[in-house]
């Protein structure tokens, strides 16, 4: 019997507590790139993602390495900055990724309203 598809990828939390649900029950082109999918108790919402370096980032150059097209090593320093703000699925997916990976929680992610 082969497993249902949707099955395989079932939704994982977030370090807030949110189910992320991109690429489950749709395709990420659906969206514009600027959004990801999030459900909370009080129904869908729909949202951008920024990213930052805080001040508890230690320098260990994971986030470089998972989102390279979007961290990078401040000159001279040991710490890193964002380059760039993801512009694709990819680049989200990866800064997301080194986000959730972030053993300092040296990146912060902020929450953009969607546009009216």
């Amino acid at each position: 019997m082969s497993q249902n598809s949707n099955e395989s990828r079932q939704p994982q939390r977030d370090r807030d507590g949110m189910f992320v649900v991109a690429n489950v029950a749709f395709q990420p082109w659906d969206l514009s790139e600027d959004v990801m999918i999030r459900i909370s108790a009080s129904g869908t919402e729909v949202m951008g993602y920024r990213y930052a370096i805080t001040g508890a980032c230690n320098g260990c150059q994971l986030c470089e390495f998972l989102a390279v097209s979007n961290f990078a090593r401040l000159p001279g320093t040991d710490r890193f900055h964002v380059t760039k703000q993801p512009e694709s699925w990819e680049e989200l997916y990866q800064c997301e990724e080194a986000y959730e990976r972030c053993h300092q929680q040296g990146i912060r992610r902020e929450i953009v309203p969607p546009r009216s």
